[in-house]
């Protein structure tokens, strides 16, 4: 009775454990697809950014004109 009962316990500690492993490895791909998808904004913004000190520049020596 004993033996069996640690043979289930055993088993529930094992399947949890899978089900742990399969969460880790569920999280770090989506982490990973997050974090390239928050370069590649970050990237856009810092695009946008430059764009705008340029107006902002060609306006400046458009008024000095």
């Amino acid at each position: 009775m004993i033996n069996l009962s640690n043979e289930i316990f055993s088993m529930i500690i094992v399947f949890l454990l899978v089900i742990l492993l399969y969460a880790y490895v569920i999280f770090s791909v989506f982490n990973k697809k997050e974090i390239k998808k928050s370069k590649l904004e970050l990237e856009k913004l810092q695009l946008e950014n430059e764009k705008l000190k340029l107006e902002i520049l060609e306006l400046k020596n458009k008024e000095s004109d």
